[in-house]
């Protein structure tokens, strides 16, 4: 897993010219994500897409681990705050898989670590990289966040 603030995205170009595609797209659109409709936008086809998601801070949210086989996630902030969970597919017990692209995603049990997530982060998780994203946070009433979908 990487995380980081998008002011440092170039250090990541090398990782793959589809997470560079991505990353680029995070930074050139920085301030437009805060006021764009929710929604799916196309990048790169099903090759390269951003989901713009509202997430209201409710403490009855139930966040939950996943992963994924087909695609890696960019998770971006765009505004507020959120706990991110992560932990090492080694650690995690698969407990369902769903193929369908949109929405390709795995559901683990088991037990990880969390960590701050601020308006301007972004965080890449891999194949490895199990994770819960848009958990509850008390001091941040409402989460504007980006996953980009990238495939492998």
């Amino acid at each position: 897993m990487i995380f980081d603030t998008i002011h440092n995205a170039s250090k990541y170009y090398s990782y793959s010219p589809r997470v560079k595609m991505a990353l680029e797209y995070l930074e050139k659109n920085a301030e437009e994500l805060i006021s764009m409709p929710a929604g799916r936008v196309d990048i790169d086809g099903d090759n390269v897409y951003a989901l713009v998601l509202d997430r209201p801070c409710d403490p009855n949210y139930n966040a939950y681990w996943e992963g994924h086989r087909l695609y890696l996630d960019i998770h971006y902030v765009a505004d507020g705050e959120e706990w991110f969970g992560w932990s090492h597919i080694s650690n995690m017990k698969e407990t369902e898989y769903v193929e369908k692209v949109p929405g390709e995603h795995a559901k683990y049990e088991g037990e990880g670590v969390y960590f701050l997530m601020r308006k301007g982060d972004f965080c890449l998780t891999d194949l490895e990289d199990i994770h819960a994203p848009s958990t509850y946070r008390p001091n941040s009433p409402f989460l504007r966040k980006i996953c980009v979908k990238v495939k492998l």
